[in-house]
């Protein structure tokens, strides 16, 4: 009999940045010194657009709402072999109007938070699917111009 592997669904929050013509996205470092999007599981009673509200905050500091919210740009999977799961994460884009301090969740493991330009964001990017979702992002925002 095949053992069937559990799912765990998670958000993540692409936040940009705009102030005059400069277009900046939030990156957190890890204490493994990668750069990674603000990204966690959906407790339970959570919608995924607010688990991705909830981490931007409790990751970054910074507050967002649901109008500030693009919509859902990507959805991926992966194995995550630590845990032996099947890792489902839903990826929202925010604009805000400003650059605000990062304070950057050292309980979570960061070890720095950062505004990065937003052509210079992908090669940063440790993770692939997260590459990706940002060049969703960046397609998303061209087409709003």
């Amino acid at each position: 009999m095949v053992k069937e592997i559990p799912v765990e669904t998670s958000s993540m929050g692409i936040i940009i940045g705009q102030e005059n013509n400069s277009k900046k996205v939030t990156l957190l470092k890890d204490d493994e010194g990668n750069w990674v999007l603000p990204k966690g599981h959906i407790e339970a009673g959570e919608t995924d657009i607010e688990a991705a509200i909830r981490e931007v905050r409790e990751e970054t500091g910074i507050e967002v709402g649901q109008n500030q919210c693009l919509g859902q740009i990507d959805e991926f999977e992966y194995y995550f072999k630590a845990k032996n799961i099947n890792k489902i994460i839903k990826v929202f884009l925010f604009s805000i109007d400003s650059f605000e301090n990062i304070n950057f969740n050292k309980e979570e493991g960061f070890i720095a938070g950062k505004w990065f330009e937003l052509e210079k964001v992908e090669n940063l990017l440790h993770h692939n699917d997260a590459k990706e979702a940002v060049k969703k992002a960046i397609k998303k925002l061209n087409r709003q111009v």
